[in-house]
């Protein structure tokens, strides 16, 4: 995609209206070399633009929409042409008069040439570790002991009620794990379901009997617990630490999750884990507490940002458009900060040092892409990383959204604020991307959003109103529909095919048939195989002695031929049958419309039933 500060005066600028007789209208303008086939000509009339500086800067905001339709849109549309002023020094570009007066803007253009590499490699560089990073979140988790370590809510959530004095304790993940602590002075004891021997914290480390019943089940998967003599079984201790700290999967918290429960209840029942705390019988209780799934409320704000991307769709403003890129991409940058430092800190009693990391990298880029967004210089690959990195979070956390109690480091209110940010904001603007790089559907699903959802973000549709000269819309024709207007390339290859196209001067084609314009296709003059790109021939296998590369009825002749329109015509496989009149920069011709010669920068205008002013000249860009 191309961003507005890409565009330059030798780009492509398209723009639509809608005319009086509701007949859609466009004018496509633009300025090349046609010794590049990646550009297209620029049309004049009357010595002056078509398009105003106004309405070339709304083009240039939209050309990533518009340009990619050219090659569809320009059935609708309306190419014009007009007077060719001389070229003289006047008409120089500004960057040219600029170097003339100020050589030194020549090493100032490849510093900032140079600058400009260096941020795109910063861009390079954080949008690779935001993949990268993203990629390492799509792992699994490390396995503690039992299964895996990631739930982000839960419906039944442990709390302890004491615990014996010098340990301490903690209920990880809901209701699943148990974390201790043990003295460094004394030894003490975790005993099984059987009251036999599971861990022991000794000043020497943590120790894990592997006779025990609990060991086989904590397993993953679970082992079969082989024939054993219950709690009498001889220990086998296995030092798996040599801290002070150990957490394990812990059955008896979850144990009552299975009660039947009556309408309305929270408390579900209490749980003890039996202890010997320097030879002493002890224990640490609890209870399992029960919350239902939150409100459907925490969807709408989704629904919102969907609703409102499908509106902005529909209305087609440039202003809308970047405004509301600009506020969704902000919220969901700030919305997956907040994520992913609930996400990676988890609220346990340990971070591992690659959370840390996996934060670093994503606060990095969402200050990175903020500011470049808070700047209105978020391109395309911006804002896919993040609807992207916005839309990997939002489903991470969606759990948060269908259960009672979240286990995040932030409060609850703030995790589901942030997950529905990130959901909702990321569907919007993977929505605005696909709007952007595929129009082919773009009327169908704006047409789809209607009035009531336009309505529905509390805004009131209305025409687009463009401040186009009143004459030049009323001259306006548009291209007509059907096959008699859009006659494909059927003629043969004119002299030597070449490989490239060579030195060649421009001459303007305009064919006018029942007030319509009769669309002169590209690809006249040429051999497969063809390259398009936007409704343009990039590349061809061969190129003969008359050549359009595009729809707008230049044709490029090569230097040192004598050839006449019907020769043109012929390559094309266009038929004079029916036609009226022609005039030659503005002039009637009288003779055999056919022996019209193609001089350098000739304006030809061939027409057939109703009469349509006639152009005088064309400006053609350097180089033609």
């Amino acid at each position: 995609m191309v961003g507005e500060r890409q565009l330059s005066g030798q780009e492509l600028r398209v723009v639509l209206w809608m005319a009086p007789d509701r007949a859609n209208r466009a004018e496509v303008s633009g300025r090349a070399d046609h010794g590049d086939p990646q550009q297209i000509s620029v049309p004049r009339r009357g010595g002056q633009q078509i398009v105003q500086p106004n309405l070339l800067r709304r083009a240039e905001s939209g050309v990533d929409r518009d340009e990619r339709t050219l090659q569809h849109e320009v059935v609708a549309g309306r190419i014009t042409v007009g007077q060719r002023a001389p070229r003289t020094d006047q008409h120089k570009t500004a960057d040219q008069r600029r170097q003339q007066a100020n050589p030194q803007q020549s090493l100032d253009t490849v510093r900032s040439v140079s600058a400009d590499h260096l941020r795109q490699s910063k861009s390079r560089f954080l949008l690779l570790a935001l993949v990268v990073t993203i990629s390492l979140l799509a792992l699994p988790q490390a396995a503690d002991a039992h299964g895996v370590v990631d739930p982000v809510a839960t419906s039944f959530l442990a709390r302890i009620s004491s615990v014996p004095y010098g340990l301490e304790a903690k209920v990880v993940d809901g209701d699943l794990r148990m974390w201790l602590q043990g003295p460094a002075d004394q030894t003490v004891t975790v005993l099984d379901y059987e009251r036999a021997p599971y861990l022991r914290f000794t000043p020497a480390g943590v120790s894990v009997n592997e006779n025990s019943e609990m060991f086989f089940l904590n397993q993953t998967p679970a082992a079969a617990v082989p024939v054993r003599d219950g709690p009498n079984t001889a220990p086998d201790w296995v030092q798996v630490s040599n801290g002070h700290t150990y957490q394990w999967h812990e059955g008896r918290l979850q144990s009552l999750a299975g009660v039947a429960r009556l309408p309305g209840q929270s408390l579900i029942g209490r749980w003890r884990i039996a202890l010997i705390v320097g030879g002493r019988a002890s224990e640490i209780t609890g209870s399992l507490w029960f919350r239902g799934p939150p409100s459907v409320i925490w969807f709408w704000p989704i629904a919102v940002f969907v609703l409102c991307a499908l509106a902005a769709w529909r209305l087609q403003s440039d202003r809308i458009d970047r405004l509301f890129t600009r506020f969704t991409a902000a919220a969901v940058l700030v919305a997956a900060a907040v994520a992913a430092e609930g996400r990676f800190l988890h609220g346990r009693p340990g971070i591992a040092w690659f959370g840390f990391v996996e934060l670093g990298l994503v606060a990095v880029f969402c200050g990175w892409a903020g500011r470049r967004v808070l700047r209105d210089r978020a391109g395309g690959l911006v804002l896919t990383a993040t609807a992207l990195l916005g839309g990997w979070l939002g489903l991470t956390l969606v759990p948060t959204l269908l259960h009672g109690y979240t286990l995040l480091a932030q409060p609850t209110f703030i995790a589901r604020a942030a997950t529905v940010i990130c959901l909702g904001g990321a569907f919007a603007l993977i929505l605005w991307i696909v709007r952007i790089a595929d129009p082919r559907g773009r009327r169908a699903i704006a047409a789809a959003a209607g009035a009531a959802v336009v309505a529905g973000c509390g805004v009131t549709a209305s025409p687009r109103v463009q401040s186009l000269p009143p004459a030049l819309i009323a001259q306006a024709r548009p291209i007509g529909v059907g096959p008699r207007f859009h006659p494909p390339v059927t003629g043969p290859v004119l002299g030597t095919c070449e490989s490239t196209l060579g030195p060649r001067y421009g001459v303007h084609l305009e064919v006018f048939r029942a007030n319509r314009v009769v669309l002169v296709p590209a690809g006249v003059g040429t051999r497969a195989p063809r390259r398009m790109l936007y409704g343009r021939i990039t590349a061809a296998g061969c190129y003969g002695e008359i050549v359009t590369l595009d729809p707008t009825g230049v044709l490029s002749v090569r230097t040192g031929t004598h050839l006449d329109l019907g020769a043109a015509l012929r390559s094309w496989g266009f038929s004079l049958a029916g036609i009226q009149r022609a005039y030659v920069n503005g002039r009637r011709w009288s003779s055999s419309i056919a022996t019209i010669p193609l001089t350098r920068d000739a304006e030809i205008v061939v027409e057939s039933g109703p009469v349509v002013p006639p152009h005088h000249a064309y400006d053609f860009p350097p180089g033609l």
